[in-house]
């Protein structure tokens, strides 16, 4: 209620300064025909009821507790709704269509990764704490060793592996301790 009069008063200041109705209406995401309809009526609610009755196709609890259990079963856990519904098919086993499971899994917050289907990657933490740095200092090494062996280098080498060229073009890691 207090909203709509905001909305009203928002629009009217809007136009006192030479800006189009509709336009104000667009940004307020409203249309002119509500604008109308609540400047006639600002105190009536909203009228809306929505439907009378439950659909009578709708998923009863236990059918949305069996897709729940289907989809989140170890031979299921890491497959979508769109690969289990056919195996069950398949199996002569019908349980709800695809739809229907992305719609239980959706409400139950379980469209995403079911199951730990990714592989945790874990990385060394770099000792300066800033790897790129590390990286160009090791290549800036590597090509003054590279076309001046007689170089004497000041430069500070992490001790992790370390990516380096050969010669003949093929790559290797080495470990320098």
């Amino acid at each position: 209620m207090e909203d709509r009069l905001n909305c009203i008063n928002l629009v009217d200041e809007a136009v006192s300064m030479n800006v189009r109705q509709a336009k104000a209406c667009e940004v307020l995401g409203i249309s002119i025909r509500t604008l109308e309809r609540w400047r006639k009526q600002p105190e009536k609610h909203d009228m809306r009821k929505g439907p009378n009755s439950k659909p009578t196709n709708s998923l009863t609890e236990d059918e949305k507790q069996t897709i729940l259990q289907t989809a989140n079963s170890p031979r299921f856990k890491d497959k979508p709704p769109a690969q289990i519904v056919p195996i069950l098919l398949d199996e002569g086993n019908y349980i709800a269509s695809e739809s229907s499971f992305y719609r239980v899994l959706k409400e139950n917050d379980m469209v995403k990764h079911r199951a730990n289907t990714r592989v945790k990657k874990h990385s060394a933490p770099c000792p300066s704490g800033n790897p790129a740095e590390e990286l160009r200092t090791a290549l800036v090494g590597h090509l003054i060793r590279l076309f001046q062996p007689d170089a004497q280098l000041n430069l500070v080498v992490p001790r992790q592996p370390q990516f380096r060229s050969s010669l003949d073009g093929r790559t290797m890691f080495q470990n320098l301790s």
